[in-house]
């Protein structure tokens, strides 16, 4: 299972991307992630902030909640997926910008 962290390591925000297939197979473990995060995990799996969806948790076109925009810095989120999380860092890419992404497996 691969994870992306996507963001301006100086900037308290940031994406994660592939981080909802977890709930189908590790459904305590993807609540326990999300709600570090920030978000509040719904009965259902649906991923909530403030108490609906909204940019920062919007589904795709497939109902997917692939991409979560936590507001913490991309530090404090690759700290929770590999101490919470279990996920191992695997690399690490610069873009245009200050973008780094970073890849995470469990």
């Amino acid at each position: 299972m691969f994870v992306c962290v996507r963001g301006d390591p100086l900037l308290a925000c940031c994406e994660v991307i592939g981080l909802d297939i977890l709930a189908t197979r590790h459904s305590k473990l993807f609540g326990l992630v999300v709600e570090r995060m920030g978000f509040t995990l719904e009965h259902n799996n649906v991923v909530v902030c403030d108490g609906h969806v909204n940019d920062r948790c919007q589904p795709d076109v497939a109902g997917r909640q692939i991409c979560l925009k936590p507001q913490l810095y991309p530090s404090d989120v690759l700290n929770i997926l590999t101490e919470t999380g279990g996920f191992s860092l695997v690399s690490t890419t610069f873009q245009t910008g200050n973008l780094v992404v970073w890849n995470l497996e469990k």
